[in-house]
């Protein structure tokens, strides 16, 4: 334990708990964690429990996400959250396995490295990633010893002042353009392929997991613990064995600082059932080449950024004798920061373009360790603006404009928090960059914009919820409005284990507010899932605290009623 005084925060004595790595740390902690410099450096970088609160529903692998092959722009109407994925390269073989480079820009508060190789945008690859205590990582279990992070039920070990879900939001596996998913302890006879092997792990969407004895890092080291093998329904496999991490925003409760780390393990294999396979192939900290059994090929070159700790950023991408280059601009985002991915070239001299706007930190209006009620405090209105101005290689001009809201759900039990601690055990509210608008222009072409309402109500929490609260508000509508005045409205589910997250209509609605069509869904319900040939639930050791996070509650009927019918 280091315990680190800083003299700006009169009597605050921070405890970073953490074995001291330089390469999980800011740039300004390398040579001494005990400095002036480094101590404001995790200050400014650190988030508190309630910053990241968001992260314990899964919504995201809930609500399909409407997306746009203009921009890359794909919007969860349940929250206006948004994330960028754009492919630069996309080479055809003789399989359908993807030889792409892609990449990815998730518009989220900023504190923490991202994976990164386009400055602050991500290079888009499979891999399976979780955030860890930096002491303990993915090695260290519940138990306080080394435990093998695949063939036992792992679960991060934590510390006496901290819930875990405070460190530890789950463990991901990120397939690119298909989204995230949270790995779950498979502790039902799930069926699994036939192939001799032990699978412990599963996804809600039905990929399996089994463990790998080896695993290697980015610079081709041995690296601790196992690694995974995950096949879809068709028999495609990803192979997750080679190691790398970065530095994670640390955790400020109880006036210490807990510093965290994010681990990656990257695929390096992708294998469909008739053995045609797509290679990622690395070297001296970064992937270096992506290879198919056919021939495919690409290519990538970097360069080293000395600053903020240094990083290596993509500068150009060949295949097949063409080339793209990325360029950078001067200013940075984020804590650590990292330059501005501005412009990509095309090999025909067509480009995207990037403009910025917002540093994607928001800053809150009091400590963050004040305990006021059972309510989050509210940001003061610094960093709650971001802009991304994109153009497309088309000429065609997109403007998304963000806003940091707090979206609340329904049914949460009264005494997940009790005065006068205000401990949140179970929070009713989540804070995310939302979209509000979304502007199209062109040369020759009328502006178009789109605006997004989510119906940010608050909700109290219930006194009585057995198993989930029925008087309590059951859903909310989002609308989003057309350049013409149209509308679409989304109604989501709201309700704490139960539907939260769940779309159960869509009305389409004139300028004139005339119901032009409606759809609505019915999802299997709790006393029809005995009934069902399929598993009520889908593993567990989930970080979410919605215990409806691992149900299969799947659409059972849609009613689409139009002029009158219904069919």
């Amino acid at each position: 334990m280091i315990r680190l005084f800083v003299p700006a925060l009169v009597g605050l004595m921070l405890c970073l708990a953490m074995s001291v790595r330089a390469d999980t740390l800011p740039e300004a902690c390398i040579d001494d964690v005990q400095s002036v410099a480094c101590q404001q450096a995790l200050l400014a970088e650190g988030v508190a429990p309630y910053e990241e609160y968001h992260k314990r529903t899964r919504t995201d692998e809930i609500v399909t996400p409407l997306s746009s092959e203009v921009f890359g722009d794909n919007v969860s109407l349940y929250n206006g959250s948004t994330q960028f994925s754009v492919v630069d390269i996309d080479v055809p073989g003789n399989s359908t396995l993807p030889v792409q480079l892609r990449r990815t820009f998730k518009v989220e508060t900023r504190k923490g490295a991202p994976l990164g190789f386009f400055g602050v945008w991500d290079l888009d690859i499979p891999h399976l990633s979780g955030v860890f205590d930096a002491e303990f990582a993915w090695t260290i279990g519940q138990s306080g010893q080394p435990t093998p992070r695949c063939s036992s039920a792992f679960y991060p070990a934590g510390r006496p002042n901290l819930a875990a879900n405070e460190i530890w939001s789950g463990t991901s596996m990120h397939l690119p353009g298909d989204g995230d998913r949270e790995l779950l302890w498979r502790d039902q006879p799930h069926p699994v392929p036939a192939d001799g092997h032990t699978y412990p792990w599963i996804t809600r969407d039905d990929y399996r997991l089994r463990c790998v004895p080896s695993v290697t890092d980015t610079h081709g080291n041995s690296y601790p613990g196992e690694g995974f093998l995950a096949i879809d329904r068709e028999g495609t496999t990803y192979t997750f064995d080679v190691a790398t991490h970065r530095y994670h925003s640390s955790i400020i409760k109880s006036k210490s600082l807990y510093q965290r780390v994010r681990v990656f393990l990257l695929a390096s294999r992708i294998e469909d059932r008739h053995g045609n396979w797509v290679r990622y192939h690395y070297a001296d900290g970064r992937l270096t080449q992506i290879t198919s059994n056919d021939g495919r090929v690409i290519n990538l070159q970097y360069e080293w950024d000395p600053s903020h700790g240094g990083y290596h950023r993509i500068i150009s991408a060949s295949a097949h004798g063409r080339t793209w280059t990325y360029g950078y601009g001067l200013q940075t985002m984020g804590a650590p920061p990292r330059r501005l991915l501005t412009t990509v070239n095309l090999p025909d001299g067509a480009s995207w373009g990037y403009q910025y706007t917002g540093p994607l930190i928001p800053v809150y209006e009091t400590d963050p360790d004040l305990p006021l009620s059972c309510n989050p405090p509210l940001t003061n209105g610094n960093g709650e603006d971001f802009t991304l101005t994109a153009t497309h290689p088309a000429g065609v001009r997109g403007r998304f404009v963000f806003h940091y809201r707090r979206h609340y759900r329904s049914g949460v039990p009264y005494n997940t928090c009790v005065p006068p601690q205000y401990q949140v055990t179970m929070p009713n509210t989540a804070d995310v960059y939302s979209l509000i608008s979304k502007t199209l222009d062109s040369v020759g072409v009328p502006t178009q914009t789109w605006s997004f309402d989510y119906a940010e109500t608050p909700y109290p929490r219930a006194e009585f919820v057995t198993p989930w609260c029925q008087s309590c508000p059951q859903f909310k509508d989002v609308t989003v409005t057309a350049p013409d005045a149209s509308r679409q409205r989304y109604r989501y589910g709201v309700v704490w284990n139960h539907n939260d997250g769940r779309l159960l209509a869509t009305t389409t609605l004139t300028p004139g507010n005339s119901v032009l069509r409606d759809e609505a869904h019915t999802y299997v319900a709790e006393n029809e899932i005995g009934s069902m040939p399929f598993p009520g639930t889908m593993g567990t050791l989930s970080a979410s605290d919605d215990p409806a996070a691992t149900r299969l509650r799947p659409v059972k009927q849609t009613v689409i009623t139009q002029q009158g019918v219904s069919f």
